[in-house]
């Protein structure tokens, strides 16, 4: 299983999955007009620190599971926005 973009605030520019290194990367373009956050599907979120993310976001877990969403807020500002997940390591950007 691997993580993907649920919704994105914005246009989604690209994403991919390296399954080699478990490397998730997301990039997109934030169109600040509208609070609606950005998610993407994580399979194994005890694997994520909230903590070291470079901006506002949470967990929210599904029930049962170790699936979950990371749910980023929005900067209320058009922007490029970027995150690397590595499914091997905690989250790195």
């Amino acid at each position: 299983m691997r993580p993907y973009p649920v919704c994105t605030n914005g246009r989604l520019l690209n994403y991919q999955f390296e399954q080699e290194s478990s490397l998730f990367s997301m990039t997109w373009q934030e169109d600040g007009l509208t609070d609606a956050p950005t998610m993407v599907f994580v399979p194994d979120v005890k694997r994520l620190s909230i903590q070291e993310l470079p901006f506002e976001a949470h967990i929210n877990k599904l029930e049962g599971t170790e699936h979950g969403w990371l749910v980023i807020q929005p900067l209320g500002k058009q922007k490029q926005r970027s995150i690397s997940i590595s499914l091997n390591e905690r989250l790195m950007k």
